[in-house]
């Protein structure tokens, strides 16, 4: 008899769906937190005119109510997070976004903070060609806002844009950029009276840009920029409007080891101003420009170069009776050259002008009206011009 062998038939299954969405979102009370992967995520959040927020991934919409603080971490990847809250009722809350590995893009629009509002920002962009944008129409008066960017080890580019500065309001800025190609722009409008803001930012080594435009600083208000550009080709830019009486502006640039180009320009000045700039050893550039110096104004200017071939350009209008004035360039080594330049000096007028220059051929030029007005100490100076 012939034996019959049994035929096997594969039978296939369906497996359950284990499909996971690259973004996940959960709310735990008053914070919103936001997960993604090792790839690509794009994250939208838009703020409600009820006070909701609705956000937006790859997965899909979803709407969350009573969110206070947003804890974000999208991990590796490209990723791509913009966070609109222009018609947020009320902002009093932390942002903090871990962007991680990858070539980001971050973009914030706060529209216009009310009065005691409350926000804080942390946003670490980490490795690679990031972008940061960050847009206000204005920082409403007794609002706080406190900003921290830190970059990774490529080139990143900062974009804060904060429109006015309300009556006692309080902004904190702390940039730090880190190694590479990087690029500071801050604009501010006016910052007005009694209001107070501090910028601190470190390029670290790298050819770094930082330009940063504040609007008029208005009676009592308070303005401090530590820039550290750190070793590289560096460029820095520094602008003001009309400083008031009773102002005060308090401004640090540190070069590195590298050719350094900077430039600060003032408005007319009837408050308090100090400036320091060290720009090392390399050859630098500095140049410094202020509108008229009124009564009230004091101004107090320190230069330090370093070992190679420093120019230097030190300029202001008319300086009113009862306004002081101090610049001091030190220059180390190098052929140096440095030019001082003032409109009319009447009254009562403070100047004085200390050059010392130490080794090379160093030359200065002096220009001011009347010259006998400034008050002269010119120490190891080759070459030195007087013109009327």
């Amino acid at each position: 008899m012939r034996r019959i062998r049994p035929t096997f038939h594969p039978l296939l299954e369906r497996l359950e769906n284990r499909w996971c969405p690259a973004v996940t979102l959960k709310q735990s009370g008053d914070e919103l937190h936001i997960k993604g992967d090792s790839l690509d995520d794009t994250v939208e959040i838009v703020a409600q005119a009820d006070g909701s927020l609705l956000v937006t991934t790859e997965s899909g919409v979803a709407t969350f109510r009573k969110v206070h603080d947003l804890e974000i971490n999208l991990k590796g990847g490209n990723d791509t997070l913009t966070i609109d809250l222009t018609a947020a009722p009320r902002m009093k809350g932390e942002i903090e976004a871990n962007m991680a590995l990858g070539n980001d893009t971050v973009t914030i629009n706060l529209g216009a903070t009310g009065g005691r509002d409350d926000v804080e920002i942390d946003v670490n962009l980490g490795a690679g060609v990031n972008t940061f944008d960050l847009t206000a129409v204005g920082v409403a008066g007794n609002a706080e806002l406190e900003v921290e960017v830190d970059g990774g080890d490529q080139d990143d580019t900062v974009t804060i844009d904060l429109g006015v500065i309300g009556s006692r309001a309080e902004v904190e800025l702390d940039v730090d950029l880190r190694h590479g190609v990087n690029e500071l722009n801050l604009v501010t409008g006016d910052i007005n009276d009694r209001a107070e803001l501090e910028l601190e930012y470190d390029g670290r080594s790298g050819a770094d840009t930082a330009t940063i435009e504040f609007g008029n600083i208005l009676n009592r208000a308070e303005v401090e920029a530590d820039v550290n550009l750190g070793h590289g080709l560096n460029t820095a830019s520094i602008t003001t409007g009309f400083v008031a009486n009773r102002a005060e502006v308090e401004l640090e640039v540190d070069g590195g080891g590298s050719l350094d180009d900077v430039t600060v320009t003032l408005g007319d000045v009837n408050g308090e101003v100090e400036l320091d700039v060290d720009l090392r050893n390399a050859d630098n550039n500095f140049a410094f420009i202020a509108g008229i110096l009124m009564s009230n104004a004091e101004l107090e200017l320190e230069y330090e170069g370093g070992d190679q071939v420093d120019t230097v350009a030190l300029t202001t209008g008319a300086i009113f009776s009862d306004a002081e004035a101090e610049f001091e360039v030190e220059l180390d080594n190098g052929d140096d050259t440095v030019e001082v330049t003032t409109g009319t000096i009447t009254g009562d007028a403070d100047v004085e002008v200390e050059i010392d220059g130490d080794g090379g051929i160093d030359t200065a030029t002096i220009t001011a009206t009347p010259p006998n007005a400034l008050d002269l100490d010119l120490d190891d100076m080759e070459i030195v011009t007087f013109t009327p």
